[in-house]
């Protein structure tokens, strides 16, 4: 049995209907209906301005957890039986239920979902490095371990016979559209199968040293230089980004000598940093071996 709100009634109405009637009318969208409960007092104050709880018989609950209910004494807000909806906390026996046992409940079902939950996580964690730890390999440039890819039928099963190349890594996305900073080791094999990489990216130190050397002794001879004013953006919202402003020096102008001996300072330091470089790679590459290819990294 379920009380059922007559429409359009005011103040509102119930009865008590075997099945609940199909909603009508535009703005009619749903029926409150409230399944019939064995009558039993609650008290409240949500109804009028009470200075005390006032009491209420219950009729019936909904599937949230309201309560339908009737006054049981008269006031100046309220005559006899009138019917109300009562939220469940909303009411003194309610309220109590929840501060004194609904909480710590809910409590412990949240600290033990919590802890299932960190749990399922680490296992998911688990299945993954263990999968990943069978397929990573170490980058030639940057030694970093990095999962590889194989070609053919080995990308469901990797194989001795497999050609395995590095996957995209020491990138950014800065919102452009395409990623940017890929390192260099991206798409050659990972050091414990060849040193191809390392090899190539030490052929390009030792051509980037030849051009800072270069540019070192050509400072003296420059007429005029390039220094960073400011920064302009360009773009708009994700696409906006942040360009620097350059303003040119020219030989004699308040600055320029300073500018000169701050370039140097910079061609020297990086030639420093590209002679420390050329010299671990090269004992990389001089002490390499090939070594048992996939390998599981013990994390």
């Amino acid at each position: 049995m379920f009380y059922v709100e007559k429409q359009d009634s005011q103040p509102r109405v119930y009865e008590l209907t075997d099945k609940a009637p199909e909603p009508t009318g535009p703005f009619r969208r749903y029926i409150t209906k409230f399944e019939q409960t064995p009558a039993f007092i609650v008290h409240s104050k949500m109804h009028g301005t009470h200075e005390k709880a006032q009491p209420y018989v219950v009729r019936g609950v909904s599937k949230r957890g309201t309560l339908l209910v009737q006054a049981t004494v008269e006031t100046k807000y309220e005559p006899i039986g009138r019917w109300l909806e009562v939220e469940c906390g909303d009411t003194s026996e309610g309220y109590r239920f929840k501060r004194y046992l609904l909480k710590p409940i809910t409590t412990l079902i949240k600290i033990a979902s919590d802890v299932a939950k960190a749990n399922a996580r680490a296992d998911k964690q688990r299945v993954h490095q263990a999968d990943r730890d069978e397929k990573c390999g170490a980058c030639p440039v940057c030694f970093g371990d990095y999962v590889v890819t194989a070609s053919g039928a080995a990308r469901l099963k990797l194989s001795g016979a497999a050609q395995y190349k590095m996957v995209h890594h020491g990138y950014e996305r800065p919102g452009v559209g395409y990623i940017v900073g890929d390192c260099h080791g991206v798409g050659f094999e990972p050091f414990e199968v060849s040193c191809e990489g390392t090899k190539s990216w030490l052929k390009l130190l030792k051509q980037t040293l030849v051009r800072t050397k270069e540019l070192l002794a050509g400072v003296d001879t420059l007429e005029q230089v390039s220094v960073v004013t400011g920064t302009k953006y360009s773009g708009y919202g994700r696409r906006r980004v942040s360009l620097p402003e350059y303003k040119t020096i020219q030989r004699g102008e308040p600055g320029f000598d300073r500018e000169i001996e701050s370039l140097r300072g910079k061609y020297e330091r990086q030639v420093d940093s590209l002679k420390r470089d050329i010299a671990t790679y090269t004992k990389h590459v001089t002490d390499w071996k090939p070594q048992t290819f996939p390998r599981v990294v013990k994390r």
